[in-house]
């Protein structure tokens, strides 16, 4: 749907972009959610995923904006998917 000309305004994680950054940004949003979602599979507390960091590989391009880092992004891709509770829940 976008052009090459066209600019997003995402509702997190990122300023205005164009298509470009949206076709890498694209990518990592998967990746991590299959980490996250395999480990939810393996009965992970939200507590064990942040411990197992699924942002490390993008944090350094990613992750660096205040608000928006892995401690504000897992969480948020855990319980979307279907994760319950915390390790010191048990």
């Amino acid at each position: 749907m976008a052009g090459a000309d066209t600019k997003v305004i995402p509702g997190h994680g990122l300023g205005v972009v164009g298509r470009e950054e949206i076709q890498e940004f694209l990518p990592m949003i998967l990746d991590v959610q299959d980490k996250v979602y395999a480990m939810i599979n393996d009965g992970k507390k939200l507590d064990e995923v942040m411990a197992a960091r699924p942002t490390a590989a993008y944090d350094a391009k990613w992750g660096q904006e205040a608000g928006w880092t892995a401690n504000d992004f897992v969480p948020i891709v855990y319980y979307e998917l279907g994760g319950s509770g915390r390790l010191d829940d048990q």
